[in-house]
């Protein structure tokens, strides 16, 4: 492109972008990008208006320009009103002249970006004026990757290699200039305007500005971010910083070379002068990848700069720098809010002393404003300042360390207390991060410390009550492998505000609170309690060595833990207990228990005898507010406290018991304790291992129980449990423990009532889930409790026989299930008793699978064998049977079963039951012997499956039909008229791999599925036909109304869909599959002579060949006798003998929106499309053709001529892509 408004003829303007025709009176923003343009001129003609309003953006992209520096605009003054410009992609070494810039007085933003060969932005094209180049309104000005870029404004018309080469004939400080890029000369450019700098990405700048600049030459520059520039040494000069006054962030990233910030080296402070130093307004500093930065000041600023309005310092992979702040400016922090220091490898002290710091030891260093502070993996750190400054934070609120050098200390009130070996052998005084006294850290909240390796204590010396940390709320102390003790006696007192604190991954760490020497009658505790009274969440994780969490018998009134909310344990495998029994007894607001894979703890509650608790015999404790429990990989625990005792949990909705090896029994009542043999003793055992001994209130609200992976589980509960303490219980889940025989023990069951969900998994021991008690129901007469269980699964129970050993009848009532999953239960013979069958009035879903089941139903013995039983499931909309390879029937006697409002039926593997019987007499049949006969899984009549939308058969090898007709009439294949399919809402029919099969459907059944919408069957090695003609019947039309899609894959005996000679209408089918049936020629055909007969009558005998088949090699795949109007997509693969797929004269719609069709592995197809279809796929989109070795013509287009075509006056011929 060339012109906007291509020239008539050949003329001066003819090589102008815009030339006189162009009128644009309100363009705002123009952008222009990748074109090839040569130069973007506007002619002296052009209107005055017409580009009168074009104040946005101009974007120029230009990568295949190499003209001149006059590139831009030889009448540039046409867009004196611009604002904002962008260039971009532009290969050039020069872009404006002095000259040119003069028209961008207006221009508030600039941004230059991927000019891989650009020198200069401006390069002198007259004599400058007094005072420069000068950009009086810009603001934001970007360079971005700029490689090739030396200056800003260059004064000459060289290149920068020319202007290296004259650079012996310059002055010092022009030579200087030219063998440092400076990118401005601050005496020739000014940006008085300016408020936002970026610069990244440019290759060969090391200075970037030199020279006296003027006083406003940037005024108003606020922000600056430098990023990238990799030979960069210095950011400001010491004859700058005046200039840079009004600056508040400032950004500096990845410059590798970068050494120093603020060059201050020659600067001279005049002592006679008094408050000579400017005050800068530098807010934010932010330092990160500067991997040679040795100095941020490489002298002292005060008396020239001073820095007091900082407030965010941010310091992150500075590997070269030894400290950060002078001590003099440290002092005039007096707004530091935030300060972090990161990844600085060679940071050896955040405050570098001076000479007064060397004979001064009583200096205090203050940071009034500083509220957050962090240091993290600084591996040289030695101390926050090297001289013995006492620190003082008034207002910190978060204090982060980690990783930080191989402090000993972290804390000290004293200094040189804490010594280590010198080189020589002799102590040497170890100094520690922070020297603090008692109002060093009056607010702190948040204290986290990790990753310090050698860290031995974190407090040092006396740290006197109501003065240290007295705000403290939250400690982490993480990863730091020397350290013993979190808080030693001194520091006991001096943390009552604590409410959070997490102790992880400390392999040394004996003791939490180490007591030992405290006693209440000590003076600082005199009349009240204060320690830890406000700690609410305790978290002690991966602490192998833990022996104590207080290491004294009883803490007595010296703790106080009553408002604790969580506390959770893991990981500490020496450890035996966790509480002792006085704290255990306060702990009035505990929410959440939570102690997981300890491998040596014995108990919860530590069995220390105390006077007054032998006297009053039983021990209770009480967690009132405690609504989780969690007790998990605890091998060695033996019980939640080893002496007599009671705990209740009232409020407990949640409870969950894995691994914990040696408990016996979960449950037992108190009472049960005094029948322990040989418990004479003060402390006395119990009988069993028992985890929790209760009374009637223990577990009030339980809701859910969680227990798996028990290996010593016998019972988990006692026949002696209250009938109110666990009577709450909605959900419990059991899994793994496989020494447990049974779940409800005699006398048990009833206590669960409000049960609705049961889960049992993987107890290979497992024999009966509930044991009813013999007769039971005679000793409380009309008393039949109802339970409320919905959902019962079992899963993996090997030896289970029994769900219920005996009937519940008269004792219990499970009218309320919904669910039942049964699977891989290889030992159950039968799944319900016939009285809890009849109940199940609410049944949803049935699934059954991977079982021994012989039937689903067992043998009622109270009913006279000539009774016949109904079992109805009115709400039942899922049955699944599947892998029952000895499952004989539904029921053992005389039945009838109902599923009216069942939508999905799926039976698989189940090769011993016949599926259906439409013959009511099959369920009275007698056998010659006089026992009942075989019967069929279901007997269907008219209620059956009335609103059954899935049926899905699989693996049923003995399967012959889907209809099974009665034993009186073993050869018949297919069905009479008179027999009704009754399932008239079914919309899905799945059969897969039943190898007897050899039919699904007839005429009859197909008018009884209006709604039948998928159709699939796989893998039936047998199956003949899928709708099957029936004896001496007329010929009638078949119709699947909803059909839309059909599936037949791997059916090797598979010769047709449906009969010959009537009409297979599929008016909403829209895709069909048809996959490895070899032997399919045709998909109405008949399949053996004998039904052809049947199905066809006399007439058609001409159709036979002399062997008695029917010649159907030259019958096409689909006749005039198919109609699918709406088919969409075609499958055909694996069909060896298809040698045609349509031929003669097919109706207009019938294949009318076909738009995908797939032919593949046909080795017998010699055409695709015969002349009659070659119109009639208009709306053919893709034809996918493989592997069909006899193929010979695609399009046969012999005969056809549009004369003789039934179609309109023009023949469209589709979209095929």
């Amino acid at each position: 492109m060339e012109a906007f408004i291509s020239p008539i003829a050949h003329t001066e303007t003819a090589a102008l972008f815009f030339n006189e025709k162009v009128k644009l009176p309100k363009l705002a923003k123009l952008e222009i990008g990748r074109i090839g343009l040569k130069e973007l001129s506007l002619h002296t003609q052009t209107p005055p208006g017409s580009l009168q309003s074009f104040r946005q953006p101009v974007m120029f992209s230009f990568p295949e320009f190499h003209g001149g520096p006059s590139f831009a605009m030889k009448r540039l003054q046409r867009l004196e009103r611009l604002t904002c410009l962008e260039i971009y992609d532009c290969q050039q070494r020069n872009l404006f002249t002095s000259s040119q810039v003069k028209c961008l007085r207006h221009l508030r933003r600039l941004k230059i970006e991927s000019c891989d060969i650009l020198e200069n932005v401006i390069t002198n094209g007259e004599a400058l004026a007094t005072g420069g180049i000068v950009f009086p309104c810009l603001t934001n000005l970007k360079l971005h990757d700029l490689p090739e870029l030396c200056s800003f404004y260059h004064e000459r018309h060289t290149s920068c290699k020319e202007s290296h080469e004259q650079s012996g004939r310059k002055d010092e400080d022009s030579l200087h200039h030219q063998i440092q890029p400076s990118l401005f000369w601050v005496e020739q450019v000014s940006f008085p305007s300016l408020e936002k700098l970026a610069i990244s990405s440019i290759g060969k700048l090391k200075m970037i500005w030199h020279g006296q600049a003027a006083p406003d030459a940037f005024s108003k520059l606020t922000e600056i971010k430098v990023e990238r520039c990799n030979k960069l040494e210095h950011v400001f000069e010491s004859d700058m910083l005046q200039s840079f006054v009004n600056l508040e962030k400032l950004r500096i990233t990845d410059c590798s070379s970068l050494s120093v910030i603020y060059d201050l080296q020659g600067l001279v402070v005049n002592p006679g002068v008094e408050n000579a130093a400017t005050t800068a307004h530098l807010k934010e500093l932010e330092l990160n990848g500067l991997r040679e930065l040795k100095h941020i000041w490489n002298g002292d600023p005060t008396g020239i700069v001073s820095f007091q309005n900082l407030s965010t310092v941010d310091v992150t992979g500075c590997g070269s720098l030894a400290y950060l702040f002078p001590a003099s400016l440290a002092e005039s922090l007096l707004k530091l809010e935030k300060l972090s220091i990161r990844t600085s490898s060679q940071l050896e002290v955040v405050v570098a002393d001076d000479e007064v710091d060397k004979v001064s030891d009583d200096r205090k260093l203050i940071f009034p404003q500083l509220e957050d502070l962090t240091l993290e993996k600084l591996q040289e750190l030695k101390s926050f300042h090297s001289g013995r400054h006492i620190l003082q934070f008034p207002l910190l609120k978060k204090l982060t360390v980690e990783g930080v050098g191989d402090l000993v200390e972290l804390l000290a009130s004293d200094f040189g207390s804490f010594s280590v070996p010198s080189e020589k052998g002799s102590p040497a005084l170890q100094q520690p991060l922070f020297l603090v006294d008692k109002v060093s850290f009056p607010r702190l909240e948040e204290l986290s410390i990790t990753g310090m390796k050698n860290l031995a204590t974190i407090w040092h010396g006396q740290m006197t009550e109501g003065y240290y940390f007295t705000k403290l709320k939250e400690i982490i102390v993480k990863g730091c492998d020397a350290l013993v003790t979190i808080f030693p006696p001194n520091t006991v007192h001096a943390l009552r505000k604590l409410e959070k604190l997490h102790v992880i991954s400390c392999p040394s760490l004996r003791v939490i609170y180490h007591m030992q020497g405290l006693t209440q009658d000590r003076v600082e505790y005199s009349g009240q309690v204060v320690v830890g009274a406000q700690l609410k969440e305790l978290l002690l994780q991966e602490l192998p060595k833990l022996e104590h969490i207080w290491n004294i018998a009883d803490p007595g009134r010296i703790l106080s833990f009553h408002n604790l909310d969580s506390v959770k344990v893991e990981k500490c495998e020496t450890l035996k207990y966790v509480f002792p029994p006085s704290v255990a007894k306060v702990l009035y607001n505990l929410n959440e228990l939570w102690i997981e894979n300890n491998r040596g703890l014995e108990e919860i509650v530590a069995a220390a005898v105390e006077k007054v608790e032998i006297a009053a015999g039983t021990s209770e404790f009480v967690f009132p507010r405690a609504t989780s429990l969690k007790l998990s990989g605890l091998l060695g625990l033996k019980s939640f406290c080893q002496r007599r005792h009671i705990s209740k949990w009232p409020s407990l909705e949640e409870l969950e018991i894995t691994s914990c090896d040696r408990i016996q029994n979960l449950f037992c009542h108190i009472d049960f304790f005094q029948e322990a043999a040989g418990n004479s003793n003060d402390v006395g055992s119990p009988p069993q291992q028992t985890l929790f001994f209760v009374d009637k209130v223990s577990f009030l609200c339980l809701e859910r129980l969680k227990v798996s992976s028990m290996n010593s589980l016998t019972t988990i509960w006692h026949s002696q449990v209250d009938a109110d303490s666990l009577s709450e219980l909605i959900e419990i889940t059991v899994e793994g423990c496989d020494k447990l025989v049974t779940l409800f023990r005699p006398g048990t069951a009833r206590l669960f009532q409000n049960l609705e969900v049961l889960n049992i998994r993987r107890c290979r021991a497992l024999e009966v889930v509930y044991e009813i008690e013999e007769n039971a129901g005679s000793h409380l007469p009309g008393l039949v409790a109802v339970t409320k269980l919905k959902k019962l699964s079992l899963t993996d129970l090997a030896n289970l026989q029994h769900i219920w050993r005996m009937d519940p009848r008269g004792i219990l009532r499970f009218q309320n299930l919904s669910s039942v999953s049964v699977m891989g239960c290889s030992s159950l013979g039968y799944l319900f008793h016939a009285s809890v069958a009849k109940a199940l009035v609410q049944l949803v879903e049935l699934e059954v699978k991977d079982s021994s089941l012989e039937v689903i139903v067992a043998e009622d013995k109270g009913v006279p064998p000539a009774s016949t039983l109904e079992f109805v499931f009115p709400r039942a909309t899922k049955l699944e049977l599947s892998d029952l390879p000895q499952l004989k029937s539904f029921y053992p006697g005389k039945y009838i079963s109902r599923w009216p409002s069942l939508r999905e039926l799926m039976i698989f593997k189940s090769n011993k039951v016949e599926i259906f019987a439409f013959d009511s007499k099959k369920s009275r049949a007698i056998t010659r012997t006089g026992n009942q006969a075989e019967q069929p899984l279901f007997l269907v009549d008219k209620g059956t499956f009335s609103i059954g939308e899935t049926l899905h058969m699989q693996h049923n090898d003995n399967m012959k039909q889907i209809i099974w007709s009665g034993r009186n009439h073993p050869k018949l294949t297919c069905f009479s008229s008179g027999v009704h399919f009754h399932f008239t809402n079914l919309t899905a029919l799945k059969v897969e791999n039943c190898r007897s099969l050899k039919n699904i459907l007839n005429p009859n059944m197909v008018s009884e599925l209006p709604w039948l919408a998928t159709l699939e069957i796989r893998d039936c090695a047998m199956l003949e036909a899928v709708i099957v003609g029936e004896k001496k019947a007329r010929r009638r039309n078949i119709r699947l109304g909803k059909l839309r899609y059909i599936t037949l894959e791997s059916l090797p005996k598979l010769v047709s869909f449906c009969p010959r000679g009537c009409l297979f209408e599929c008016p909403s089918l829209k895709g069909m599959t048809l996959k490895n049936c070899p032997e399919m020629r045709t998909f109405t055909s008949p399949h053996l002579k004998e039904k052809a007969l049947n199905a066809m009558g006399e007439n058609s005998k001409e159709s036979y060949s002399s062997s008695g088949d029917i010649d159907i090699r030259r019958e096409p795949f689909f006749s005039e006798k198919v109609s699918f109007p709406q088919l969409e997509k075609l499958r055909i693969s694996g069909m060896k003998n298809l040698r045609t797929i349509w031929r003669g004269q097919i109706t207009r719609d019938c294949f009318s929106e076909l738009q995908n069709i797939t032919v593949e592995g046909c080795d017998s197809l010699v055409t695709i499309f015969p002349p009659c279809m070659v119109c009639a796929l208009w709306k053919l989109e893709r034809l996918n053709l493989k592997s069909c070795s006899s193929l010979e013509v695609i399009y046969d287009m012999q005969g056809l001529a549009q004369d003789d075509m039934e179609y309109s006056d023009h023949v469209i011929v589709g979209t095929l892509s």
